[in-house]
């Protein structure tokens, strides 16, 4: 079984002041970081047979920017991960359990 764990990036927190009499408008926010909107589900990989997983409904951004993937397997031994756009497949490698991690990037 392997466990997948969603991960995204932490935003920045911006604050601005001004004095004087002149009104300066403000800057436009910067670039935010994606968020993850709820946990990824329990797989069950058996040996042979690779689990594929569009990820791209757990995640959003902020901004509305396209976003990138990447996962990573903390036990390779056991679990092995790729990433092809949206879709991380899982390839059970050997019996046991492993956690997977994946990160939205923008």
């Amino acid at each position: 079984m392997a466990a997948l764990a969603a991960a995204a990036g932490i935003a920045g927190i911006a604050g601005i002041s001004a004095c004087g009499t002149e009104v300066t408008p403000p800057e436009p926010p910067g670039n935010r970081s994606p968020v993850a909107v709820d946990a990824l589900p329990d797989l069950d990989v058996r040996l042979g047979h690779p689990a594929v997983i569009d990820v791209a409904p757990w995640f959003r951004d902020p901004d509305g920017d396209a976003l990138t993937f990447a996962a990573t397997s903390r036990d390779a031994g056991v679990a092995r991960v790729t990433v092809a756009g949206n879709r991380v497949t899982v390839e059970g490698v050997a019996p046991g359990s492993a956690t997977l991690e994946v990160a939205a990037r923008d």
